[in-house]
């Protein structure tokens, strides 16, 4: 991983004040991603740099309202033998949005770790991915149709009990994001 990264996040000392993220057990990845989320959670309520963006999120709670409202509407106002064309509409417009829920929640949120604006820029969406049976951890950043990713061992990340290096993640942060910057900037 040589060379030198600019700290664009600086490292919030609170974050050394606070408790250590424990992962009681590295081989589950489960545990690891919660260890992983805790994090980044505590670093943007830390960061000044950071700000998390909720877009993705906020779009899924909304969808489900629209197909939770259809859904009710076909149950309690429309009446079986009366309204067939009515209630049709309604299972068709509930299948087609809990199928965009679907589409969503599978190809932007599944890996999503978080999604934040960098000084107002975004949204950066941060993924990680541990396949299964392997060691290796995968970070990958994406904005708008760029992306870039760092892989380590999930040993890189834990000391030798169990508890999360916060200064490597947020070091590999600042990696992904001075890449992308920099791409960026050659546009």
């Amino acid at each position: 991983m040589g060379g030198e990264v600019t700290e664009l996040v600086k490292y919030p000392k609170i974050l050394d004040q606070q408790d250590d993220i424990l992962v009681k057990n590295l081989y589950k990845k489960t545990d690891i991603d919660k260890g992983i989320v805790e994090f980044f959670d505590e670093l943007i309520n830390e960061a000044k740099e950071l700000n998390q963006n909720h877009y993705y999120v906020n779009m899924k709670i909304l969808i489900g309202l629209v197909a939770l409202g259809v859904g009710a509407l076909g149950q309690f106002v429309f009446k079986f033998p009366h309204a067939k064309f009515e209630l049709t509409c309604c299972i068709a417009v509930y299948a087609i949005l809990s199928g965009f829920l679907l589409f969503l929640d599978y190809y932007y949120i599944a890996q999503l770790i978080i999604s934040f604006n960098f000084k107002g820029d975004g949204p950066y969406l941060l993924y990680g991915d541990l396949p299964l049976f392997k060691s290796d951890h995968k970070l990958t950043l994406k904005y708008e149709n760029k992306s870039t990713d760092i892989i380590r061992c999930v040993g890189e990340y834990f000391f030798n009990n169990g508890v999360l290096d916060k200064k490597l993640f947020c070091s590999d942060l600042n990696r992904l994001l001075g890449e992308l910057r920099s791409d960026k900037k050659k546009n």
